[in-house]
């Protein structure tokens, strides 16, 4: 008797734990899917308790090839945010281009909580540009910068005049790096839309405080 309910307790336990998987997948490809686009495939690596995200025949990673360490880290923070239950320690992701290249990145749970804890910063800073409180921006920058309102404005200004009134900004990949000036530093890339056509900024927090030390549209 004993032996039947262990056996009936596994079988429900295995059942849960694919129907979980299943969710996961369907859940987070279609995310993906809305982002980028092509191709893509979930699989749990079990042994190392891991998900593997494979993307391919996307449109914007051909073109953005470039970029594509932030696209993968923008792609593993989609993941982890429409991921309810924890219960994994790494992302692994995979992207396959037109071209025949590959390229893999890996994302520990914990670098992914450290993301999700700068999404706050992002979203200040961002929020000052719409509202166009260049003041206030100014003094999200790291002191050492000497960045006061007037440069930012006329920025500003200038991409509006050419591209039209600003619609939306939003986040399109990570990484970190380090600097000898700054030392260890998280930059996001984000997406303009202005009504006329958009473009990329990238905006760099330095970990020590929190400040920003970068804001570049090229």
């Amino acid at each position: 008797m004993k032996q039947i309910l262990l056996l009936i307790f596994v079988t429900l336990f295995v059942s849960c734990d694919k129907t979980t998987h299943n969710k996961i997948q369907t859940d987070t490809i279609q995310k993906v899917l809305d982002f980028y686009d092509g191709e893509c495939l979930i699989k749990k690596d079990a042994e190392n308790n891991c998900y593997e995200i494979e993307l391919s025949k996307s449109l914007l990673l051909n073109y953005d090839s470039e970029s594509l360490d932030f696209h993968a880290g923008n792609i593993a923070y989609i993941f982890y945010t429409n991921t309810q239950i924890k219960d994994y320690d790494c992302v692994k992701i995979k992207i396959n281009l037109d071209s025949k290249e590959s390229y893999v990145f890996n994302y520990t749970v914990k670098e992914l909580v450290e993301i999700e804890s700068y999404i706050p910063n992002f979203n200040e800073v961002t929020n000052l540009i719409k509202v166009k409180d260049y003041d206030k921006l100014s003094s999200e920058f790291d002191e050492s910068m000497g960045i006061d309102k007037q440069p930012l404005e006329e920025l500003f200004s200038d991409i509006e005049n050419n591209f039209g009134k600003l619609n939306d900004i939003y986040c399109s990949g990570f990484k970190d790096f380090e600097t000898e000036e700054c030392g260890e530093v998280i930059e996001f890339k984000a997406v303009l839309a202005h009504e006329k056509m958009s473009g990329y900024m990238f905006l760099s927090f330095r970990k020590k405080n929190r400040k920003l030390v970068l804001l570049l549209i090229p």
